[in-house]
């Protein structure tokens, strides 16, 4: 009987220890028993907008396990020696709204990162490796770039951002080193991106066979690597994969290209994307075609009232082209001084040699043919053939070009292509206008009523529609306000690899166009380019209408008096 009743006792004694040991504890203080986390970790995966971030400008944080309200969590800037709460606006699971003080401590252009810590400060809550740019006071739009002759040596970029290390495949496709960019020509590099347009819905990208779209792919811009990994950060949760990246020093750009995982289709992936990264540039990998076509027929006179005696036309100009393969031998640009550069991925068909070649002996050829022949060409390759049957580029390979192109020091480009509106080409367009270099484009074959070509219809690019001998508008040309300027296109003599054939389309009225502004730059005292643009419109036979329509813009475009010194 003792042996059974000996646990009873116990029991008894420590259920009245307990029940008066709970009332002898009132001085451990509420907050240090109540759980500091009450949900999962947090975990931040970038910041938006995408760029430097102004003092007393909203930032959002965005990542996962932030609680569903505050709670016992805060948010506060980090960095070399401060810890600065912010003032949250708005907060959920995924997102939290915060405000940037006005506070001296924080110094414009270093960087730094915002996490969330509890409330008493004590310690912080989560990760605190994702960072962003404090913006420079006078920091508005990037700087831009002088075309100079390109130097031998290289500098380093730099601008008080991390080492910029490209640590992904395809970083030598940009054909820049990510180390520097000429000197003279200074870098683009951490230059802030504006707000990307919204563009409306399409049906674009709905199913993995889209002929217009590169199948399971995305395209992400950024203006550093930091960004980019921020960005990634937010890819990797919706099963998104880095396949290649590339650092573009001409343009300002770090081009990452994503792989989406299998079933996911391209337009969900873009959706899902945008919606985790608000303020992102990305878009498809579109594809884009050439703007030209075979024809046969009369011959188309010349228009354009060119001097007779050119030889000496585009002298000391360099001519940016963004087109197919050009030959390394043909009679037609026998003595033209042509540097190119391929972009089309190794292994894949380059596009026939038929439409650059057409291209480049309007702009150099010999024997008559090309109106610049003086100039030299600088060809970025960017078509390919698919199927047998297809010709067309990416945007991934036509911005690898186009950053190419400004490390050149290119006076002005020539774009003899277009597709639908995409944000990458178009992020990487604004660059190139924004460093002083004009883009001419092709306007589009696709019909009076289709929808705008780009890049011919991004604002500040030159497009250029197609007219014939009778000044009567291509047929397939299409419409638009973008239009600038018309040029001969329609039954025009141009060389191919094996004879001569008359071809039409806006493509080969584009260089004539390209060729125009050298040549009235060239005739006069030095002028900037919106002047020389500004004379040619003046210039320019009125057609259609009075004065600039959606059908000829400013007119059919007219040569200069003379072109340099008489050859």
């Amino acid at each position: 009987m003792r042996v059974l009743m000996l646990p009873v006792l116990l029991l008894c004694s420590v259920a009245a220890y307990a029940a008066t040991a709970v009332p002898a504890a009132p001085s451990v203080p509420l907050r240090q028993v109540t759980p500091v986390v009450p949900v999962a970790a947090p975990h931040i995966n970038g910041y938006s907008p995408i760029g430097c971030i102004g003092k007393g400008d909203v930032l959002n944080v965005v990542g996962t396990g932030f609680g569903a309200t505050q709670g016992v969590r805060g948010v506060a800037l980090g960095g070399p020696g401060i810890r600065i709460p912010l003032a949250v606006e708005g907060w959920s699971d995924t997102r939290v709204r915060v405000r940037l003080p006005d506070e001296p401590k924080i110094q414009p252009g270093q960087w730094y990162f915002a996490a969330l810590e509890t409330n008493d400060h004590s310690h912080w809550l989560g990760n605190t490796d994702r960072n962003f740019q404090v913006c420079a006071a006078a920091a508005a739009p990037a700087r831009a770039l002088t075309p100079a002759a390109p130097p031998s040596r290289l500098i380093p970029i730099g601008n008080g951002a991390p080492p910029a290390q490209d640590t992904a495949s395809g970083g030598d496709a940009s054909g820049t080193a990510t180390s520097g960019v000429p000197a003279g020509g200074g870098s683009l590099i951490n230059g802030a991106l504006p707000p990307p347009p919204q563009l409306p819905a399409d049906s674009t990208g709905n199913t993995a066979a889209d002929e217009s779209i590169e199948p399971g792919e995305l395209l992400v811009v950024t203006i550093n690597l930091e960004q980019a990994q921020q960005v990634l950060a937010s890819a990797q949760p919706l099963g998104l994969a880095v396949k290649r990246r590339s650092v573009l020093a001409g343009l300002g750009l770090v081009v990452t290209t994503l792989r989406l995982p299998p079933g996911l289709a391209p337009r969900d992936a873009l959706a899902q994307l945008r919606g985790q990264v608000p303020d992102l540039w990305a878009d498809f990998n579109h594809r884009l075609t050439l703007q030209g076509d075979a024809a046969t027929g009369s011959y188309a006179p010349r228009l354009l009232a060119w001097p007779q005696r050119h030889a000496n036309c585009g002298r000391g100009f360099r001519i940016g082209m963004v087109d197919g393969t050009v030959p390394d031998r043909h009679a037609a640009l026998q003595g033209a001084a042509i540097t190119r550069k391929n972009f089309v991925t190794h292994g894949l068909q380059p596009a026939p040699p038929d439409h650059a070649l057409a291209v480049a002996a309007l702009l150099t050829g010999s024997h008559g043919t090309g109106l610049t022949p003086a100039a030299t060409l600088w060809v970025a390759e960017v078509m390919r053939q698919r199927d047998g049957k297809h010709v067309d580029a990416t945007v991934e390979w036509l911005v690898q070009g186009l950053n190419w192109l400004v490390l050149q020091h290119v006076d002005v480009m020539n774009l003899s292509l277009g597709g639908p509106r995409n944000l990458i080409l178009e992020a990487a367009i604004g660059r190139v206008l924004g460093a002083g270099i004009p883009v001419v484009a092709a306007a589009g074959n696709d019909g009076p009523d289709a929808p705008p070509v780009y890049p011919a219809a991004q604002e500040g690019v030159i497009a250029v529609t197609a007219v014939d001998a009778d000044r009567h508008v291509y047929r397939k040309a299409n419409r638009g306000d973008y239009i600038r300027f018309a040029a001969p296109g329609v039954d025009v003599p141009v060389p191919r690899m094996d004879q001569e054939a008359y071809v039409s389309g806006t493509s080969f009225a584009a260089p004539l166009v390209t060729a125009a502004l050298v040549a009235a730059r060239q005739a006069g005292p030095a002028r900037p380019w919106p002047d020389v643009i500004r004379q040619l419109e003046q210039a320019a036979q009125d057609l259609g209408a009075p004065g600039r329509d959606a059908t000829f813009g400013a007119g059919l475009v007219q040569g200069p008096a003379q072109c340099g010194n008489p050859g």
